[in-house]
């Protein structure tokens, strides 16, 4: 009976490793629909925010009714220094007529929506099999932590799914060495700065990624490669910086924002580390 019972359940495994491999893109969007019951059953047997969700919404309601300016002078210090970018995508669906709470979990949904496909689609460029793939997007449906962080109205969902966005269109990049996938790397690295202060680490990693490319190809003088480094820079550098600097310069002088796109913390590090370097 047991023999049996095993050689049925073998069997049964292989046809559906068969399907999975015959039909990757079905198997995912199978995936996809099943972190979105998952999240739903957990907002459905746990139905909890956080206290930053709401204070989000509280101060969301505050941009929306009274204005920018009103939210910058609250009181609350910690958020005078906030990115707008969760505060602006709450104020676009309260402008076309949705409640705040409807925009908030159409942004976590379209939050987890993203994050299925980068990382789908990411390991696909890094490892060129879709199996490991399929097993990246399993546990960014399943994970706890990713569950968890999917049914809270914070800014952390958009943030990491626009973070991973970034990295897997990086690696498209990188491996592919074509321009159009560095300026979809701007658009999501702009996006996740936008919600995140930490956002600006993104383009830090970048800028790495630049110098050590440059420094490959120049030793090997493949001069394509080089001139393929020295244009992305200049186009993510460009097309990121320039909008949320002039945001940012906007939000300051007409709202009395803190917000710093490049975080004193880090310019004070790097500043740090180029006078030792100089010393040394």
């Amino acid at each position: 009976m047991v023999p049996l019972f095993f050689s049925k359940s073998m069997m049964w495994l292989e046809k559906v490793g068969k399907a999975i491999k015959s039909h990757p893109f079905i198997t995912l969007h199978v995936l996809i629909v099943l972190g979105l019951v998952l999240r739903l059953i957990r907002l459905w047997i746990e139905d909890f925010q956080p206290r930053d969700s709401v204070f989000y919404l509280e101060n969301a309601q505050i941009v929306l009714t009274c204005g920018w300016r009103e939210f910058y002078k609250t009181g609350v210090e910690a958020y005078k220094n906030l990115p707008p970018g969760f505060f602006l995508a709450l104020q676009a669906g309260s402008a076309i007529g949705l409640s705040m709470y409807v925009t908030a979990f159409i942004i976590l949904g379209s939050s987890f929506l993203l994050l299925m496909y980068s990382v789908y689609y990411g390991m696909i460029a890094l490892w060129q099999k879709t199996h490991y793939a399929l097993l990246g997007a399993l546990f960014a449906a399943t994970s706890p932590w990713l569950l968890r962080l999917g049914c809270f109205i914070l800014r952390d969902a958009p943030y990491f799914s626009c973070g991973a966005a970034a990295l897997a269109v990086g690696a498209w990049a990188v491996t592919r060495e074509k321009y159009r996938y560095w300026l979809l790397f701007a658009l999501f690295a702009f996006c996740a700065i936008m919600f995140r202060k930490e956002g600006f680490e993104f383009l830090m990693v970048f800028g790495v990624w630049c110098a050590v490319s440059l420094l490959i190809q120049l030793v090997r003088r493949q001069w394509k490669s080089v001139l393929f480094s020295v244009i992305s820079g200049i186009l993510v550098a460009v097309l990121t910086l320039l909008p949320l600097l002039l945001l940012e310069q906007h939000f300051r002088i007409s709202y009395g924002s803190q917000w710093e796109v490049i975080p004193t913390t880090w310019s004070g590090y790097i500043w740090s580390m180029f006078k030792s370097l100089v010393k040394a």
